[in-house]
């Protein structure tokens, strides 16, 4: 009987590069519960969405991305890309700084996780494909756990540049870095095709999954396969005020502030009126406008 193979894509430079003296007992593992692992150790940025796409279209259908949230991210992409989404089975393996989407489904550690993936039982998760700009001028990316726009994607930008040796406190203090100067920014929204309305808000979360920056419990009430998304946001709210709700995130009590607002949908769009950046899973780009929309059950995750 042929034994199965696992394609796993790892990011090196994953846990402050220090992944891949840590890949060792991985394999070990994989290879005493008789899987074979094929390792694909990424070299620059964007590898890993090319190389997911490259085995999918070699045939292969056992993935796996070995990283942060955002080695994650890229995967997903070359999966979502190579338009054979459907019979892919991925899975991920925590062994870089940020691992939120998996705290959904109670698994801290890269051993739970592997057990997850030797059990090979997947569950279908939803996807969130964003247009930038509208037009559809440039391929859409995917994102699985949320994105966030205003104050969120400056910390994350910022946390990329500057507070990197920190490991999982470098968003923690990006983001009081950014919390100094933070403003409420006007913006736009549409959501389900209805009316447009105006917001002022320093900051925009689309969130698909619960957690965010490793322990935030930002949208405690968000499931991965219900078809929606939940829009939270503040409207005029002082950095004090946001700094006692950033307090809040790991016990999901921030919710309660009146100021506060989740807004379930499905599919929408939203403009900053300045230009600015977007954080799609730990991973920034330089937006103003973008259309997002829900791919329900997208991914079979063995989780």
């Amino acid at each position: 009987m042929t034994a199965r193979t696992l394609h796993a894509i790892v990011n090196p430079a994953a846990a402050g590069g220090r992944l891949k003296t840590k890949w060792e007992p991985v394999a070990d593992y994989f290879h005493h519960q008789g899987i074979a692992v094929c390792p694909h150790f990424t070299r620059e940025g964007r590898e890993a969405a090319a190389l997911a796409k490259t085995l999918i279209e070699a045939g292969e259908r056992d993935l796996a991305a070995a990283g942060g949230d955002g080695t994650a991210f890229e995967v997903i992409n070359g999966i979502l890309s190579s338009g054979a989404a459907g019979s892919v089975r991925f899975g991920i393996l925590p062994l870089g700084t940020g691992n939120s989407f998996l705290r959904d489904f109670d698994i801290r550690d890269w051993r739970t996780a592997a057990a997850r993936i030797v059990a090979g039982k997947t569950r279908p998760i939803d996807v969130g494909r964003v247009t930038w700009p509208v037009d559809g001028s440039r391929p859409p990316l995917y994102f699985h756990n949320m994105l966030g726009l205003g104050l969120m994607a400056e910390a994350c930008r910022l946390r990329h540049v500057r507070f990197g040796f920190m490991g999982r406190y470098a968003y923690h203090a990006a983001f009081f870095n950014q919390l100094m100067i933070m403003k409420n920014r006007p913006a736009t929204l549409c959501l389900e095709g209805g009316k447009e309305f105006p917001v002022r808000v320093p900051l925009l979360a689309v969130c698909n999954s619960q957690f965010t920056g490793h322990d935030m419990r930002l949208s405690p009430h968000s499931r991965v396969d219900d078809g929606r998304f939940d829009l939270l946001y503040a409207e005029n709210i002082s950095p004090l005020e946001i700094l006692k709700l950033f307090l809040q995130l790991p016990q999901g009590t921030h919710l309660r502030h009146p100021k506060v607002r989740v807004a379930p949908f499905s599919e929408g769009e939203i403009e900053m009126k300045e230009p600015g950046y977007i954080m799609m899973d730990g991973e920034v780009i330089e937006a103003q406008r973008i259309r997002v929309e829900v791919l329900p059950g997208a991914l079979q995750v063995m989780v």
